[in-house]
């Protein structure tokens, strides 16, 4: 998840391909992948985590304060 955030924040990029090893698609990571689970990890406590968590659900979605 760490390299994810890296090259995604490097390239400035919200979505991010993810390659099978055997070189299918296995997935799509979003920006917003990343802060939910960023922000569960840390108990929703990080403002910033949060607000960009809730960016798809809206203000009432989820658990995020």
């Amino acid at each position: 998840m760490t390299e994810a955030a890296e090259q995604m924040a490097e390239y400035r990029i919200r979505r991010l391909v993810v390659i099978a090893p055997n070189g299918g698609l296995a997935g799509i990571i979003t920006s917003g992948d990343l802060a939910r689970t960023l922000a569960k990890k840390q108990g929703y406590k990080e403002i910033t985590l949060n607000a960009l968590a809730r960016y798809k659900t809206g203000p009432t979605g989820g658990p995020y304060q």
